[in-house]
């Protein structure tokens, strides 16, 4: 991690936006909306606030801030180089992914894995083809699945 994108890391007002613009990128699956800046203190918002290139008093009455301004005024810095989930991954120190991202890999996982079940067990393939992911939510049967795949997977 370079120097530049330490100083985001340690810094308590960055570290809380970034995690709220995460959050909010998970749920909305790119970078748009809003986050609210209401649970931050006068100094997190001074040092965001100088950031943007905006008074913290400016900051303080707006109330939130926006993604793809953000997004917009990383290209006045020396994080140009960055798009902000490039930033937000550097500066969290995770690869993040948007909620449905994460859905389609845990429904590719089931595919993947009644497929495995279907062809080494042939013989039982009456009993699980017609569950779906569905059930898991729905009864015992899905929890009763769940364990057999984290005992079958480890194979």
């Amino acid at each position: 991690m370079n120097s530049k994108v330490q100083i985001l890391k340690e810094d308590p007002g960055f570290h809380k936006l970034f995690t709220l613009f995460k959050e909010k990128y998970r749920s909305l699956g790119r970078i748009s909306g809003t986050v609210s800046t209401r649970s931050f203190t006068k100094e997190e918002l001074e040092s965001i606030a100088g950031f943007l290139g905006q008074s913290p008093d400016k900051l303080i009455n707006k109330g939130k801030i926006s993604l793809l301004d953000f997004e917009q005024e990383l290209k006045q810095t020396v994080f140009s180089s960055y798009s902000l989930l490039q930033l937000l991954e550097e500066v969290l120190q995770e690869s993040i992914k948007t909620k449905q991202e994460e859905n389609d890999l845990v429904k590719q996982s089931e595919r993947d894995f009644f497929q495995k079940l279907r062809i080494v067990y042939p013989e039982g393939s009456w009993w699980w083809t017609g569950w779906s992911p569905s059930h898991r939510k729905l009864d015992g049967f899905g929890r009763f699945i769940n364990r057999i795949q984290s005992v079958f997977m480890k194979r």
